[in-house]
Formats: structure tokens, C-alpha cells, sequence
């Protein structure tokens, strides 16, 4: 797969520059100008498996989508905290 799941970290950096300097708020990973079709925000997968991880879901599978210069990154999830109902499902995770 190839490592383009968002725009370079420089990337990241310029945009951040440019929105400051428009004198908009803005972080790291924010885009609002180019082929965007608006506001972005790109987080970092870092950042994503920190969130996944707080809101006590767990990755079971994920797939890269490209589409010409960009792609989408699909995550297929399921809470990290089943009963044990649940776990009699565990090669079934929709339950």
C-alpha cells in the first residue's frame, strides 16, 4: 500500500503557516484551501488510534480506498469492552 493516507507532514506545516498568517485559527493538519471542497482536518493515525482507543473501540480491520491523488482510510471497529454474551461472537464482530 502506498504511505499516502494525508498530505505530507510539510504540507501539514505550510498550511498551517498560511491559514495563521490569513489570520484564521487553525492546527496542524487543518486544510481549507486547494481541491479540498472546503474544511479538512487531517489527523495523524497516531492521533486516530488515541481517539479509537479513548472512546473504547478496538480496530479490527482497515482498507485503504485511492482515488486518483488522494484515498480514504476505512476502519472497521468494534468496542474494546464486550461481555462475556459477547465474546461467545468473537469471530462475529457486528455483534
Amino acid at each position: 500500500m502506498p504511505d499516502q493516507q494525508r498530505p505530507e507532514q510539510r504540507q501539514d506545516h505550510e498550511a498551517l503557516a498560511e491559514a495563521t498568517a490569513a489570520g484564521l485559527p487553525a492546527v496542524v493538519g487543518d486544510v481549507i484551501e486547494g481541491d479540498t471542497g472546503g474544511y479538512h482536518h487531517y489527523a495523524d493515525r497516531d492521533q486516530v488510534s488515541r481517539w479509537l482507543s479513548d472512546a473504547g473501540l478496538e480496530l479490527v480491520d482497515e482498507e485503504e480506498e485511492w482515488l486518483g491523488g488522494y484515498g480514504y482510510r476505512h476502519l472497521f471497529l468494534r468496542s474494546a469492552t464486550r461481555s462475556d454474551a459477547g465474546a461467545a461472537a468473537d469471530d462475529n464482530p457486528l455483534v
